[in-house]
């Protein structure tokens, strides 16, 4: 009798086991959430091609940390449910497992390949999108604002790490963008979002040189500032993933600027906006100490920087490089 008592424990155990593995065989699981909401929405992305390409229905995570991404969007308990039918032509160019992620910022870290854009935009609106737990942006001006990210936070600190993404834009980039960026003509409307520590010099000074313009310094929580990102008619990427990976979010992003000296073109996309143009910023390159780098980006001067369509045969012919 305890024989057979035993003997049904273990099958019952084993069909478990089984049961476990089956879900596991059509599943891939993200090992742990990196660094913030950008990095982790990159590690989703890239799970989601990673488990279409391989055929798999169900991409699930960690429960520990990614709080920024539990507040953005309502995270399944089971995981996300995946359609590998979705994928038209099979990716070959996937991220390793169990992390899936992968570094913009490092050039020495690159990687050799990269998913085209509208694969990546795809991913993101098919199964990110529905989960947002905010979608609506409550604060835009007008419906032809440009919104602009200005990185501070923790690429902005007197005492810190000599990272790449501290090369953040100079203020004249922006400048030139507010005036000349709308196919020539200046944007009468803009909002600036980022941390709110202000440690960027960017913040004051566009409001400071543009006194005939609308601009908005919003202060809002890091949601409201997501909304603006998904939401926004025209965008101007800071170096940051951030705003990168939740402009994939944005399927009616007329314009998108993006510093050339950052990141690779095929790393952004000639269709991440209807238009994509290049902020050819000389200089950016370099990495500076803190008040080296504050005293670089006040005076930059709006002549050294150029504006030109990342894709010219794109667009039409009268957008012009100015």
């Amino acid at each position: 009798m305890f024989r057979a008592i035993v003997l049904v424990a273990l099958c019952a155990q084993v069909s478990a086991v089984n049961k476990g593995l089956k879900v596991r065989e059509n599943s891939i699981h993200i090992a742990e959430w990196w660094g913030r909401l950008g990095n982790n929405l990159l590690q989703l992305q890239n799970a989601l091609i990673f488990a279409e390409a391989k055929g798999k229905t169900l991409v699930t995570f960690p429960t520990a940390r990614g709080t920024e991404l539990k507040q953005l969007i309502s995270l399944p308990e089971h995981g996300i449910k995946v359609n590998p039918k979705n994928m038209v032509k099979k990716e070959e160019c996937l991220r390793k497992a169990p992390f899936f992620y992968e570094d913009w910022f490092h050039h020495e870290r690159t990687e050799t390949c990269y998913n085209d854009i509208n694969v990546r935009r795809r991913v993101m609106v098919t199964y990110v999108k529905p989960l947002l737990k905010s979608p609506k942006d409550l604060y835009k001006s007008s419906e032809d604002e440009l919104l602009i990210h200005v990185r501070s936070g923790d690429m902005m600190k007197p005492d810190g790490i000599a990272h790449p993404q501290t090369r953040q834009p100079p203020c004249a980039a922006y400048d030139k963008v507010i005036t000349e960026g709308n196919d020539g003509a200046a944007f009468k409307n803009i909002r600036i979002i980022g941390e709110h520590d202000h440690r960027n010099p960017c913040f004051d000074l566009i409001v400071q040189r543009h006194p005939d313009k609308n601009v908005t310094v919003q202060h809002k929580p890091f949601l409201d500032d997501a909304a603006a990102i998904i939401n926004a008619k025209n965008l101007v990427l800071g170096t940051s993933s951030f705003s990168l990976l939740l402009g994939l979010l944005n399927e009616n992003l007329d314009r998108a600027f993006t510093a050339t000296q950052i990141l690779e073109n095929k790393i952004v996309g000639c269709d991440y906006g209807k238009k994509t143009m290049l902020m050819n910023i000389p200089g950016m390159e370099k990495i500076r100490q803190y008040d080296e780098r504050r005293a670089w980006m006040r005076d930059f001067k709006v002549s050294q920087a150029t504006l030109q369509p990342m894709c010219p045969k794109r667009f039409p012919a009268t957008i012009k490089q100015v």
